[in-house]
């Protein structure tokens, strides 16, 4: 395929809105060092409001629903861990139909989105993951 055939694919694709890039930030770089995941345990009939009232935090960067011991999730990304205490102190511990909060965190990404850290910087790729 010639690069004017490629060029006018992927502005179609642009401009149909099939497509839209995204950007992943290096949170590292950013301010924000400390990685978290957080369970929420709420009553399944909790579940839809305590979603709507975390995800309106800027640290919060998956929320989603899952099986296990709590019906909530969230990777979020912290300036350090006084900074996590407060989200889990204050804003989630404000929701008062919260029974619990699991959080595990990490200091140090190793690989995401199977490309290896050089440090604070995007390293190589993991080899043959995306390639059939």
């Amino acid at each position: 395929m010639s690069s004017s055939t490629a060029a006018r694919a992927i502005r179609l694709l642009l401009q149909s809105g099939a497509v839209s890039p995204r950007v992943e930030m290096q949170s590292d770089l950013l301010g924000y060092p400390l990685h978290a995941i957080v369970t929420i345990d709420v009553q399944p009939r909790d579940v839809s409001t305590t979603m709507e009232h975390v995800a309106v935090h800027p640290s919060v960067r998956l929320l989603s629903t899952v099986t296990g011991s709590a019906p909530i999730s969230l990777s979020g990304v912290f300036h350090g861990p006084a900074d996590l205490a407060t989200f889990i102190r204050d804003d989630l511990g404000a929701l008062p139909w919260v029974r619990s909060i699991q959080s595990v965190a990490g200091l140090r990404l190793q690989r995401r989105y199977w490309i290896d850290r050089d440090g604070l910087r995007l390293g190589a790729q993991v080899p043959d993951v995306l390639r059939r």
